[in-house]
């Protein structure tokens, strides 16, 4: 859509520049027809852009003359002849030593050859009448005093006159460029691939001259922009968003568990909101997401509870959720706790998960969901503003705890352990609770010389000594060999052997002194 734009300095051409110029200059020369655009509909009373047809008729006629072309490009009253009378003048030159600049809204610099007393912005769409949207500066004086509604097409610009009467085949481009389709059993309907299916969300864009609604979902809007963008480029008009509605249509709530309820999708569109996406303030995802914050406001506003995920109502069912979520059995045990309980709705529209449904309660629930994994200590792990991203996390460190509390529980207790028994008891506790992985850390550690037998026997009965022979003597290894059996049954076998397997242990590495677990 093109807009006022502003002349600024002088500068010395570029050739690059200089050759475009000539060159569009010259086709002009050769054809006329060029310069003014068609006329489609009704005009207005004293047309403009019939007087620039017969103005550019006659200047044609004097091409040859320059006297004549230089008189034209001072003193005719049509801008458009005026400005073609001054580019005709340009096509006659060889060299352009300086160049004029326009800067449009967008920041777009476009440069133009200065001729007589033509308006600089027909100028500069003449001089580039090639490019389909540069050229709707040549109109721009009459779209601005006459209300003159312009379409750029590929082969040149068509003028309806008063009202927008888009052409057929602007229409047509246009709905190409969009994604859309006609339907073939009603042609004022255009939709995207997937509107038909009646599962997405769309917005719908009535085109009211061409008379056609055209329905396009999320996957196939402008990732970034508006869609609207890629027809108003192409137009000049007062005010082309006066041609256009725009709504969005939610698609239904589908159904999941018994008690599953309907819901009705967003109020219409407000005034003020479709405006903005209109005269694009608002980008496509900007429009789509207020009417689905509008759509999760309503559902929230009820009571007790209802959990609406993505586009399925789940009622109060929780294993529903977490099955079509793909829940691990540490997410089931977290929803259950947080939403068994939970009074109020649960609206996750966009891109739903565990983590996000979650986060949703996080504030009034996360506490409860906590301790339920791993009791008061896990319960301290409580953030209010914890997000989705850092959810996962804090699960995992209060299923950890969990862990250690199951393995504390399960395992003998001591007030008091001699050195060489407190290390392969702490080896053996830290793989019971947290793995393989954290033990291995544990003994990379340079260790004491009483220690590095049983260090060593730990990683053989874990399959990891290999990789670290380099560390130990001939005197570890036959130490380690000596007691590998019950440093096995200390790190796997059941727990009411573990007393056992770690008295046994301590008496093969010598140790002289006796201890007993407290319970």
């Amino acid at each position: 859509m093109a807009r006022k734009a502003r002349r600024s300095s002088i500068r010395s051409a570029g050739r690059a520049e200089e050759a475009v110029i000539l060159a569009h200059a010259r086709a002009l020369l050769d054809h006329p027809e060029r310069a003014v655009p068609r006329c489609e509909g009704g005009c207005v009373l004293f047309s403009p852009i019939k007087a620039a047809e017969k103005a550019v008729r006659r200047i044609h006629a004097h091409r040859e003359d320059a006297a004549k072309l230089q008189k034209a490009a001072r003193r005719e009253g049509n801008r458009i002849a005026r400005g073609y009378a001054a580019t005709l003048l340009v096509a006659s030159e060889t060299k352009l030593a300086y160049l004029a600049n326009l800067k449009l809204p967008t920041g777009t610099v476009v440069s133009y050859a200065l001729r007589g007393k033509a308006t600089p912005h027909v100028l500069a769409g003449l001089q580039h009448h090639t490019d389909r949207e540069l050229r709707l500066l040549s109109v721009f004086p009459y779209v601005k005093r006459r209300g003159l509604h312009v379409y750029s097409l590929e082969d040149g610009l068509v003028c309806t006159g008063a009202k927008p009467r888009p052409p057929a085949a602007f229409v047509d481009e246009k709905l190409d460029a969009l994604g859309a389709r006609r339907d073939a059993a009603n042609p004022a309907l255009a939709r995207c691939p997937h509107a038909a299916a009646g599962d997405r969300d769309l917005v719908v864009l009535t085109w009211k001259s061409a008379g056609v609604a055209i329905e396009l979902c999320e996957d196939c809007l402008d990732d970034e922009g508006n869609s609207l963008a890629e027809v108003y480029v192409h137009v000049s008009m007062p005010s082309p968003w006066k041609d256009w509605r725009a709504e969005v249509r939610l698609a239904p709530l589908a159904k999941a568990g018994a008690r599953a309820g309907d819901a009705a999708p967003a109020a219409s569109t407000p005034r003020d909101v479709e405006e903005r996406y209109l005269k694009l303030g608002l980008n496509d995802a900007a429009f789509l997401a207020d009417a689905r914050s509008r759509l999760a406001a309503t559902l929230e506003a009820g009571s007790g509870l209802r959990i609406v995920a993505g586009r399925t109502d789940y009622g109060r069912d929780v294993d529903a959720l977490a099955t079509a979520l793909d829940a691990t059995p540490l997410e089931r045990h977290a929803l259950a706790a947080a939403l068994d309980d939970h009074t109020k709705p649960v609206v996750v529209l966009d891109r739903p998960s565990v983590a996000r449904v979650l986060e949703a309660v996080w504030p009034e629930r996360g506490r409860a969901a906590l301790a339920a994994i791993g009791g008061e200590e896990a319960a301290k792990l409580h953030r209010a503003e914890s997000t989705a991203a850092e959810i996962p996390d804090v699960l995992r460190r209060a299923d950890a705890l969990a862990g250690r509390a199951r393995v504390e529980a399960a395992l003998p207790r001591y007030a008091a352990l001699p050195p060489l028994p407190a290390f392969a008891d702490k080896a053996a506790r830290l793989y019971r609770a947290k793995g393989r992985d954290d033990l291995l850390r544990f003994l990379a550690g340079d260790r004491p010389a009483k220690e590095r037998a049983v260090a060593l026997a730990f990683l053989k009965a874990l399959g990891a000594a290999q990789t670290q022979a380099w560390r130990f003597s001939g005197l570890d290894e036959d130490g380690a060999n000596f007691v590998l059996e019950p440093a096995r049954d200390l790190l796997e076998g059941p727990p009411e052997n573990y007393h056992r397997a770690l008295a046994e242990l301590s008496r093969r590495a010598g140790v002289i002194e006796t201890f007993e677990p407290v319970r």
